[in-house]
Protein backbone atom coordinates (compact mmCIF):
# COMPACT_ATOMS: atom_id res chain seq x y z
CA UNK A 1 0.00 0.00 0.00
CA UNK A 2 2.73 2.45 1.00
CA UNK A 3 4.83 1.42 -1.98
CA UNK A 4 1.95 2.09 -4.36
CA UNK A 5 1.33 5.46 -2.71
CA UNK A 6 4.98 6.46 -3.13
CA UNK A 7 4.90 5.41 -6.77
CA UNK A 8 1.80 7.51 -7.34
CA UNK A 9 3.52 10.53 -5.76
CA UNK A 10 6.48 10.07 -8.09
CA UNK A 11 4.20 9.84 -11.10
CA UNK A 12 2.46 13.09 -10.12
CA UNK A 13 5.79 14.81 -9.62
CA UNK A 14 7.01 13.60 -13.00
CA UNK A 15 3.86 14.94 -14.66
CA UNK A 16 4.32 18.30 -12.88
CA UNK A 17 7.91 18.62 -14.06
CA UNK A 18 6.84 17.74 -17.59
CA UNK A 19 4.13 20.41 -17.49
CA UNK A 20 6.57 23.04 -16.23
CA UNK A 21 9.09 22.16 -18.93
CA UNK A 22 6.49 22.37 -21.70
CA UNK A 23 5.08 25.71 -20.55
CA UNK A 24 8.53 27.33 -20.67
CA UNK A 25 8.58 27.18 -24.48
CA UNK A 26 8.61 30.66 -26.07
CA UNK A 27 7.63 30.05 -29.71
CA UNK A 28 7.69 26.34 -30.55
CA UNK A 29 7.72 23.08 -28.65
CA UNK A 30 9.19 19.88 -30.12
CA UNK A 31 8.64 16.61 -28.26
CA UNK A 32 10.56 13.42 -29.08
CA UNK A 33 9.67 10.01 -27.73
CA UNK A 34 10.64 6.39 -28.27
CA UNK A 35 9.26 2.99 -27.36
CA UNK A 36 10.72 -0.48 -27.66
CA UNK A 37 9.36 -2.22 -30.74
CA UNK A 38 10.20 -5.58 -32.30
CA UNK A 39 7.81 -6.99 -34.89
CA UNK A 40 6.89 -10.65 -34.59
CA UNK A 41 4.34 -12.89 -36.34
CA UNK A 42 2.08 -12.61 -33.26
CA UNK A 43 2.23 -8.81 -33.31
CA UNK A 44 1.62 -8.57 -37.05
CA UNK A 45 -1.55 -10.63 -36.69
CA UNK A 46 -2.92 -8.18 -34.10
CA UNK A 47 -1.84 -4.80 -35.48
CA UNK A 48 -5.44 -3.78 -36.04
CA UNK A 49 -6.89 -5.14 -32.79
CA UNK A 50 -5.30 -4.74 -29.41
CA UNK A 51 -1.81 -3.89 -30.64
CA UNK A 52 -1.80 -0.75 -28.49
CA UNK A 53 -1.78 -3.04 -25.45
CA UNK A 54 1.68 -4.31 -26.34
CA UNK A 55 3.18 -1.05 -27.65
CA UNK A 56 3.56 1.14 -24.55
CA UNK A 57 6.22 3.45 -23.08
CA UNK A 58 7.89 2.73 -19.70
CA UNK A 59 5.58 3.78 -16.89
CA UNK A 60 8.25 6.05 -15.38
CA UNK A 61 8.96 7.95 -18.61
CA UNK A 62 7.81 11.46 -19.56
CA UNK A 63 6.01 9.89 -22.53
CA UNK A 64 3.68 7.91 -20.27
CA UNK A 65 1.40 10.86 -19.28
CA UNK A 66 0.97 11.79 -22.97
CA UNK A 67 0.42 8.24 -24.22
CA UNK A 68 -3.40 8.39 -24.42
CA UNK A 69 -3.03 11.35 -26.81
CA UNK A 70 -0.19 10.06 -29.02
CA UNK A 71 -0.60 6.27 -28.98
CA UNK A 72 -2.32 6.20 -32.38
CA UNK A 73 0.66 7.97 -34.01
CA UNK A 74 3.11 5.43 -32.62
CA UNK A 75 0.94 2.51 -33.76
CA UNK A 76 0.85 3.99 -37.28
CA UNK A 77 4.65 4.23 -37.26
CA UNK A 78 4.91 0.64 -36.04
CA UNK A 79 2.71 -0.60 -38.89
CA UNK A 80 4.94 1.16 -41.45
CA UNK A 81 8.17 0.09 -39.76
CA UNK A 82 10.88 -1.15 -42.15
CA UNK A 83 14.41 -1.70 -40.82
CA UNK A 84 17.49 -0.39 -42.59
CA UNK A 85 19.88 -3.04 -44.00
CA UNK A 86 22.28 -2.36 -41.12
CA UNK A 87 19.51 -3.15 -38.64
CA UNK A 88 18.71 -6.37 -40.47
CA UNK A 89 22.36 -7.43 -40.29
CA UNK A 90 22.37 -6.78 -36.56
CA UNK A 91 19.43 -9.05 -35.85
CA UNK A 92 20.17 -12.12 -33.78
CA UNK A 93 20.70 -15.28 -35.87
CA UNK A 94 17.85 -17.72 -36.24
CA UNK A 95 18.60 -21.05 -34.62
CA UNK A 96 18.53 -23.68 -37.33
CA UNK A 97 16.81 -26.96 -36.54
CA UNK A 98 18.31 -30.03 -38.17
CA UNK A 99 16.01 -32.20 -40.26
CA UNK A 100 15.30 -35.60 -38.73
CA UNK A 101 16.84 -38.54 -40.65
CA UNK A 102 14.51 -40.72 -42.67
CA UNK A 103 15.51 -43.75 -40.60
CA UNK A 104 14.18 -42.19 -37.38
CA UNK A 105 12.08 -44.32 -35.06
CA UNK A 106 8.53 -44.69 -36.31
CA UNK A 107 9.29 -44.42 -40.05
CA UNK A 108 7.73 -47.38 -41.87
CA UNK A 109 9.28 -47.72 -45.33
CA UNK A 110 7.12 -50.67 -46.35
CA UNK A 111 3.91 -48.67 -45.77
CA UNK A 112 4.77 -45.67 -47.96
CA UNK A 113 7.43 -47.00 -50.34
CA UNK A 114 6.41 -46.55 -53.99
CA UNK A 115 7.95 -48.01 -57.09
CA UNK A 116 9.84 -45.68 -59.41
CA UNK A 117 7.73 -44.85 -62.43
CA UNK A 118 8.52 -44.95 -66.11
CA UNK A 119 9.24 -41.24 -66.30
CA UNK A 120 11.99 -41.63 -63.69
CA UNK A 121 14.55 -41.74 -66.52
CA UNK A 122 13.81 -38.04 -67.02
CA UNK A 123 14.84 -37.14 -63.46
CA UNK A 124 18.28 -35.95 -64.53
CA UNK A 125 16.70 -33.70 -67.13
CA UNK A 126 14.62 -31.97 -64.44
CA UNK A 127 17.69 -31.43 -62.26
CA UNK A 128 19.69 -29.77 -65.05
CA UNK A 129 18.81 -26.25 -66.28
CA UNK A 130 17.12 -26.03 -69.66
CA UNK A 131 17.35 -22.81 -71.68
CA UNK A 132 18.41 -20.84 -68.57
CA UNK A 133 20.08 -18.18 -70.73
CA UNK A 134 16.90 -16.60 -72.02
CA UNK A 135 17.03 -12.75 -72.05
CA UNK A 136 16.44 -11.06 -68.73
CA UNK A 137 16.61 -14.16 -66.54
CA UNK A 138 17.95 -13.51 -63.04
CA UNK A 139 21.17 -15.53 -62.91
CA UNK A 140 22.22 -15.50 -59.24
CA UNK A 141 21.92 -19.12 -58.08
CA UNK A 142 21.81 -18.23 -54.37
CA UNK A 143 19.25 -15.49 -54.95
CA UNK A 144 16.98 -17.74 -57.01
CA UNK A 145 17.24 -20.65 -54.58
CA UNK A 146 16.55 -18.72 -51.39
CA UNK A 147 13.73 -16.65 -52.89
CA UNK A 148 12.11 -19.89 -54.01
CA UNK A 149 12.53 -21.50 -50.59
CA UNK A 150 11.02 -18.52 -48.77
CA UNK A 151 8.03 -18.22 -51.11
CA UNK A 152 7.35 -21.96 -50.66
CA UNK A 153 7.62 -21.66 -46.85
CA UNK A 154 5.20 -18.71 -46.70
CA UNK A 155 2.64 -20.36 -48.97
CA UNK A 156 2.88 -23.52 -46.85
CA UNK A 157 2.28 -21.40 -43.74
CA UNK A 158 -0.76 -19.78 -45.37
CA UNK A 159 -2.35 -23.20 -45.92
CA UNK A 160 -1.58 -24.38 -42.39
CA UNK A 161 -2.71 -21.10 -40.81
CA UNK A 162 -5.83 -20.80 -42.93
CA UNK A 163 -6.60 -18.43 -45.79
CA UNK A 164 -9.10 -16.57 -43.60
CA UNK A 165 -6.09 -14.96 -41.90
CA UNK A 166 -5.12 -13.43 -45.27
CA UNK A 167 -8.17 -11.43 -46.43
CA UNK A 168 -7.72 -10.18 -49.97
CA UNK A 169 -8.05 -6.52 -49.00
CA UNK A 170 -5.21 -6.78 -46.44
CA UNK A 171 -2.66 -8.83 -48.39
CA UNK A 172 -0.37 -5.90 -49.27
CA UNK A 173 -0.42 -4.51 -45.72
CA UNK A 174 0.27 -7.90 -44.13
CA UNK A 175 3.18 -8.60 -46.46
CA UNK A 176 4.66 -5.19 -45.66
CA UNK A 177 4.38 -5.89 -41.93
CA UNK A 178 6.22 -9.18 -42.37
CA UNK A 179 8.99 -7.77 -44.57
CA UNK A 180 11.50 -7.44 -41.67
CA UNK A 181 10.95 -11.13 -40.90
CA UNK A 182 11.54 -12.07 -44.54
CA UNK A 183 14.66 -9.87 -44.65
CA UNK A 184 15.95 -11.53 -41.49
CA UNK A 185 15.46 -15.03 -42.93
CA UNK A 186 17.14 -14.15 -46.24
CA UNK A 187 20.21 -12.70 -44.53
CA UNK A 188 20.51 -15.88 -42.48
CA UNK A 189 20.72 -17.82 -45.75
CA UNK A 190 23.57 -15.58 -46.98
CA UNK A 191 21.62 -13.21 -49.24
CA UNK A 192 23.38 -9.93 -48.40
CA UNK A 193 24.34 -7.93 -51.50
CA UNK A 194 21.16 -8.95 -53.34
CA UNK A 195 18.86 -8.48 -50.33
CA UNK A 196 16.78 -5.59 -51.82
CA UNK A 197 16.25 -7.57 -55.04
CA UNK A 198 15.40 -10.73 -53.12
CA UNK A 199 12.90 -8.93 -50.91
CA UNK A 200 11.25 -7.31 -53.92
CA UNK A 201 10.92 -10.69 -55.63
CA UNK A 202 9.50 -12.36 -52.53
CA UNK A 203 6.99 -9.56 -52.05
CA UNK A 204 6.01 -9.66 -55.74
CA UNK A 205 5.54 -13.44 -55.78
CA UNK A 206 3.50 -13.50 -52.58
CA UNK A 207 1.42 -10.48 -53.60
CA UNK A 208 0.62 -12.18 -56.91
CA UNK A 209 -0.17 -15.56 -55.34
CA UNK A 210 -2.32 -14.26 -52.49
CA UNK A 211 -4.27 -11.98 -54.85
CA UNK A 212 -4.81 -14.58 -57.59
CA UNK A 213 -8.32 -16.06 -57.44
CA UNK A 214 -7.29 -19.54 -58.62
CA UNK A 215 -4.29 -19.72 -56.28
CA UNK A 216 -6.38 -18.59 -53.31
CA UNK A 217 -8.87 -21.33 -54.18
CA UNK A 218 -6.04 -23.88 -54.19
CA UNK A 219 -4.54 -22.61 -50.91
CA UNK A 220 -7.72 -23.31 -48.95
CA UNK A 221 -7.11 -25.98 -46.31
CA UNK A 222 -10.74 -27.15 -46.40
CA UNK A 223 -10.15 -29.56 -49.29
CA UNK A 224 -9.98 -33.30 -48.70
CA UNK A 225 -6.47 -34.71 -48.30
CA UNK A 226 -5.04 -31.19 -48.22
CA UNK A 227 -1.23 -31.26 -48.01
CA UNK A 228 1.75 -28.97 -48.62
CA UNK A 229 5.36 -29.97 -49.24
CA UNK A 230 4.19 -33.59 -49.28
CA UNK A 231 7.08 -36.07 -49.41
CA UNK A 232 6.73 -39.29 -51.42
CA UNK A 233 9.45 -41.93 -51.32
CA UNK A 234 10.10 -44.35 -54.19
CA UNK A 235 12.65 -47.04 -55.01
CA UNK A 236 13.65 -49.17 -57.98
CA UNK A 237 13.83 -52.24 -55.78
CA UNK A 238 11.37 -55.10 -55.98
CA UNK A 239 8.89 -55.82 -53.20
CA UNK A 240 11.12 -58.66 -52.00
CA UNK A 241 14.00 -56.32 -51.15
CA UNK A 242 12.09 -53.22 -50.06
CA UNK A 243 12.61 -54.08 -46.39
CA UNK A 244 16.28 -53.11 -46.61
CA UNK A 245 17.28 -50.31 -44.23
CA UNK A 246 16.59 -46.74 -45.32
CA UNK A 247 20.23 -45.85 -44.64
CA UNK A 248 21.45 -48.56 -47.00
CA UNK A 249 19.01 -47.49 -49.72
CA UNK A 250 20.21 -43.89 -49.42
CA UNK A 251 23.88 -44.86 -49.53
CA UNK A 252 23.38 -46.96 -52.63
CA UNK A 253 21.26 -44.32 -54.38
CA UNK A 254 18.25 -46.62 -54.53
CA UNK A 255 15.91 -44.24 -52.70
CA UNK A 256 14.27 -41.23 -54.35
CA UNK A 257 12.44 -38.46 -52.49
CA UNK A 258 9.78 -36.42 -54.29
CA UNK A 259 8.27 -33.30 -52.67
CA UNK A 260 4.91 -32.05 -53.95
CA UNK A 261 4.37 -28.34 -53.26
CA UNK A 262 0.57 -28.46 -53.01
CA UNK A 263 -1.98 -31.22 -53.43
CA UNK A 264 -5.60 -31.90 -52.49
CA UNK A 265 -8.78 -33.58 -53.73
CA UNK A 266 -11.60 -31.31 -54.89
CA UNK A 267 -15.37 -31.83 -54.69
CA UNK A 268 -15.33 -33.69 -58.02
CA UNK A 269 -12.87 -36.26 -56.56
CA UNK A 270 -10.03 -34.92 -58.72
CA UNK A 271 -6.46 -34.95 -57.40
CA UNK A 272 -4.76 -31.58 -57.93
CA UNK A 273 -0.94 -31.55 -58.13
CA UNK A 274 0.46 -28.01 -58.06
CA UNK A 275 4.08 -26.94 -58.35
CA UNK A 276 5.23 -23.37 -57.60
CA UNK A 277 7.90 -21.81 -59.80
CA UNK A 278 9.51 -18.48 -58.84
CA UNK A 279 11.49 -17.87 -62.05
CA UNK A 280 11.91 -14.12 -62.55
CA UNK A 281 13.16 -11.57 -65.05
CA UNK A 282 14.86 -8.19 -64.69
CA UNK A 283 14.49 -4.89 -66.47
CA UNK A 284 11.69 -3.91 -68.82
CA UNK A 285 11.78 -7.15 -70.83
CA UNK A 286 9.12 -8.90 -68.74
CA UNK A 287 6.49 -6.21 -69.24
CA UNK A 288 7.15 -5.35 -72.88
CA UNK A 289 8.01 -8.49 -74.87
CA UNK A 290 4.95 -10.71 -74.66
CA UNK A 291 6.25 -13.15 -77.29
CA UNK A 292 9.53 -13.87 -75.51
CA UNK A 293 7.74 -13.97 -72.16
CA UNK A 294 5.44 -16.70 -73.48
CA UNK A 295 8.42 -18.48 -75.04
CA UNK A 296 10.03 -18.63 -71.61
CA UNK A 297 6.87 -20.04 -70.03
CA UNK A 298 6.57 -22.65 -72.79
CA UNK A 299 10.19 -23.68 -72.26
CA UNK A 300 9.57 -24.06 -68.53
CA UNK A 301 6.45 -26.15 -69.19
CA UNK A 302 8.46 -28.49 -71.42
CA UNK A 303 11.17 -28.61 -68.75
CA UNK A 304 8.92 -29.35 -65.77
CA UNK A 305 6.17 -31.51 -67.32
CA UNK A 306 8.17 -34.72 -66.63
CA UNK A 307 8.36 -33.72 -62.97
CA UNK A 308 4.57 -33.34 -62.75
CA UNK A 309 4.15 -36.62 -64.67
CA UNK A 310 6.33 -38.38 -62.09
CA UNK A 311 4.22 -37.00 -59.24
CA UNK A 312 1.06 -38.08 -61.04
CA UNK A 313 2.33 -41.61 -61.62
CA UNK A 314 3.30 -41.93 -57.94
CA UNK A 315 -0.16 -40.84 -56.82
CA UNK A 316 -1.66 -43.34 -59.28
CA UNK A 317 -0.04 -46.12 -57.25
CA UNK A 318 -1.87 -44.88 -54.14
CA UNK A 319 -5.31 -44.13 -55.57
CA UNK A 320 -7.57 -44.32 -58.59
CA UNK A 321 -8.62 -40.73 -59.29
CA UNK A 322 -8.54 -38.29 -62.19
CA UNK A 323 -5.74 -35.74 -61.90
CA UNK A 324 -5.00 -32.13 -62.77
CA UNK A 325 -1.45 -30.80 -62.99
CA UNK A 326 -0.61 -27.11 -62.52
CA UNK A 327 2.52 -24.97 -62.76
CA UNK A 328 2.10 -21.61 -61.05
CA UNK A 329 4.74 -19.02 -62.02
CA UNK A 330 4.50 -16.69 -59.04
CA UNK A 331 6.65 -13.81 -60.30
CA UNK A 332 4.88 -13.80 -63.66
CA UNK A 333 1.50 -14.52 -62.02
CA UNK A 334 0.70 -17.26 -64.54
CA UNK A 335 -1.46 -20.28 -63.59
CA UNK A 336 -0.87 -22.98 -66.22
CA UNK A 337 -2.84 -26.27 -66.27
CA UNK A 338 -0.86 -28.95 -68.06
CA UNK A 339 -2.15 -31.80 -70.17
CA UNK A 340 -2.32 -34.95 -68.01
CA UNK A 341 -0.46 -37.86 -69.58
CA UNK A 342 -1.69 -41.43 -69.61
Amino acid sequence: MLKRFEQQKQDYELARLFYVACTRAKCQLHLFGSVRFQLSDKDSDTLDSGFTDTLKPPSSSLLAPLWPCVAAQFVALAKAFEPAPSQVDALKPIIKVSRLPLERVGFKPSALMLKDVAVNKLADQVKNPVNETLPGLVESALLNTEVGKLVHKVLEHVVVQGLEHWPLANVAAQLLQRQPIYAHWLTQQGVIDDLPVALARVQQSLQNALSHAQVRWALSNHWDESATELALVSTQLSDATVDESIEHLQQTNQLNLHVVDRTFVDDANTRWIIDYKTSAFVGEWRALDVTERQAFINAKITHYQPQLARYGALFAQLENRPQKWVLYFSDLNEWVELAVEG
